[in-house]
């Protein structure tokens, strides 16, 4: 075996396909946490704390909401790789439409219970009223971003799975750069303050999913997948596999943002310094995290083809180089972080 993993790491081209995977997603993931560290410049600006700890806050119970439903994204790259392994053209387009309209059902869902939740998760908030509020506001607007944030899950999903690492890049580039700027303008130039910084990423969402559905609409085209008249009927047929395939998946996400939320809360009720800055120290945890997702979502999508391609020797081939470049990036990530340490 060891001798086999010497052998598939001196192969140059897959290493090569590996990082045009792999690196266009890194770069692109890494522009979310950047993106908080933003937010935080911008709205740390703002005369008092609780305008940070307000936005912090509310944007937690924003991010572990759509967050515990990552799986849309996850369940999506597997299947439509799967698919697109077995060139399967009819199940590709399958795979989009029903992770589309699972996207749009749970998103109706949050935007009717929405507020009812924003009281009751607030009312376990040690925070300060004027932190409350503000996050209370934040998370209001934040809320009609729901369609456009899931169905981005289900976008880059389905391009991942395509193998088009560029299409996904552009989009979440553009998302966030649409998000700077109109935070820029909305708190800074226009004085909104929260209101401003919600309502950027707001458009900002719905930005990245009008550019993710026209790479979707050009991929269709190209690979002449059916008419959506076409497969109407066969919609429903084992759409329970997304929820089944993704159980476990959920439960990890529903650990890991509790995980998260409990600092956030917990941090609130050292007072309102203590959750501003909780917020800076988490986006730069959220930069690692990213950027070494990016070798996650190459594994998933190269994994997935080799499954629908009946590839045995694919998925050693992609299981063996993803997982040497993680370990890679892991080792230079901790030493940066001890020679930071160190100085």
């Amino acid at each position: 075996m060891f001798q086999q993993s010497i052998a598939i790491l001196s192969d140059l081209p897959l290493h090569r396909r590996v990082l045009l995977l792999a690196i266009p997603m890194v770069l692109s993931n890494i522009t979310v946490p950047l993106l908080g560290l933003v937010d935080a410049a911008v709205i740390g600006h703002l005369e008092h704390a609780w305008y940070l700890g307000g936005v912090a806050l509310g944007s937690t119970m924003i991010s572990v909401t759509f967050w515990l439903l990552g799986f849309l994204r996850m369940s999506t790259t597997g299947l439509a790789a799967q698919s697109y392994g077995a060139n399967d053209t009819r199940q590709l387009a399958l795979v989009f439409l029903q992770g589309s309209l699972m996207a749009l059902g749970f998103a109706a869902l949050f935007l009717l219970v929405h507020t009812s939740l924003a009281d009751l998760i607030f009312s376990f908030s040690s925070a300060s009223e004027e932190v409350k509020h503000y996050g209370y506001q934040y998370f209001a607007i934040r809320a009609w971003s729901a369609p456009a944030a899931l169905m981005n899950f289900v976008l880059l999903g389905w391009l991942l799975g395509t193998q088009n690492a560029k299409a996904p890049m552009w989009m979440v580039i553009i998302t966030n750069l649409v998000n700077i700027g109109l935070d820029v303008l909305f708190v800074i130039g226009l004085g909104w303050k929260v209101e401003g910084a919600a309502l950027a990423s707001v458009i900002a969402d719905y930005s990245g999913c009008a550019f993710g559905l026209w790479c979707a609409t050009r991929t269709w085209r190209q690979r002449a997948l059916p008419n959506v008249l076409q497969l109407a009927s066969d919609v429903s047929q084992d759409i329970g596999r997304f929820v089944k395939l993704n159980r476990d998946i959920f439960l990890r996400s529903l650990c890991l943002q509790a995980t998260f939320s409990f600092m956030t809360f917990q941090g609130a009720a050292f007072g309102d310094d203590i959750v501003a800055a909780n917020a800076v120290l988490m986006s730069f945890l959220m930069l690692i995290s990213y950027g070494m997702d990016g070798f996650a979502y190459a594994m998933e999508a190269m994994v997935g083809k080799a499954i629908g391609a009946k590839s045995r020797s694919q998925l050693i081939d992609s299981l063996v180089v993803t997982f040497f470049w993680s370990a890679v990036i892991c080792v230079l990530l901790t030493l940066v972080f001890a020679g930071w340490v160190m100085i």
